[in-house]
């Protein structure tokens, strides 16, 4: 076979093979097409009715703003923290669930104090719970 031959043929062989210019590897090695439409997001996760031990502190958090990416929701609102004191905060959260929108009080335990708070959720109709980390900020009342 002449060189022109070869060099053809291999040109072919490359244009034969899938592009994955628009995937994207996971950290665990599986491929996902980044122009794939996002996964449903499933619904809000609710305030956990039942009391913690683990989660000593009341705090009604208003979700103001919501979004999700394909991957996480985000979003950011107001809130108050009622003990050990009372103070106002702001807050905003990245996690792989989201929960409520509106006022509504949360069981939580301070991560770092006056800066991260981890609040228990309950997902709707289960008593399966988790938690989410919300970071604050104190504001003037």
């Amino acid at each position: 076979m002449s060189r022109l031959g070869l060099v053809c043929a291999s040109a072919l062989l490359l244009l034969s093979l899938p592009a994955h210019a628009q995937d994207h590897v996971l950290p665990s090695g599986a491929w996902i097409e980044r122009n794939a439409p996002a996964p449903r997001p499933e619904p809000a996760w609710e305030a956990a009715n039942r009391v913690n031990p683990r989660f000593p502190i009341t705090v009604r958090l208003d979700l103001q703003d919501n979004r999700y990416d394909g991957f996480d929701y985000a979003g950011s609102g107001t809130g108050h923290v009622f003990n050990p004191q009372g103070e106002n905060i702001e807050f905003r959260y990245r996690c792989d669930l989201t929960f409520s929108v509106g006022p509504t009080e949360f069981y939580a335990r301070w991560v770092k104090p006056g800066r991260k708070l981890e609040i228990l959720l309950e997902k709707p109709g289960t008593t399966r719970t988790r938690t989410c980390r919300v970071s604050t900020l104190v504001v003037a009342p």
